[in-house]
């Protein structure tokens, strides 16, 4: 079974892998780990540093390292939480939702032309099979 798990890590790297180097010029200041939280951020998976680092399975200080990032980008902002005032929420801002924009449409393009080298049955087994396995590792 071990070897199946390396095969699938493997596989599964190369699709983010040809996601990742299909990505438009102007995301190349954004790193695959910084693209992972505006993915958090635009889905409404997280809206704080702690949240994120539950989400993405990381350190507290490593996303608030990554966070300062997109920050400093301009690509995020910090604002209170109107329950509560001890802590800030992450906001995608302006920029940085046209960023995620573009990148999701880049991985969109890609990964459907990934795709289309199955057939209708074979990507429904494949979606089916995926989310098997998601579901049987609690991930």
């Amino acid at each position: 079974m071990s070897a199946e798990a390396d095969r699938l890590y493997r596989l599964l790297s190369g699709l983010r892998d040809l996601a990742t180097r299909s990505l438009p010029p102007e995301t190349a200041e954004v790193s695959p780990a910084l693209v992972a939280i505006l993915d958090a951020l635009a889905e409404g998976r997280a809206q704080r540093v702690s949240e994120l680092a539950r989400v993405l399975g990381k350190s507290r200080p490593t996303v608030s390292v990554e966070v300062k990032k997109l920050e400093l980008q301009g690509l995020l902002r910090r604002e209170a939480d109107a329950t509560d005032r001890r802590s800030k929420r992450l906001v995608l801002t302006p920029k940085g939702r046209a960023l995620h924009r573009t990148i999701a449409e880049a991985r969109r393009k890609t990964l459907s032309k990934a795709l289309s080298a199955l057939s209708p049955e074979e990507r429904r087994t494949l979606f089916l099979l995926l989310e098997k396995a998601t579901k049987g590792g609690s991930v």
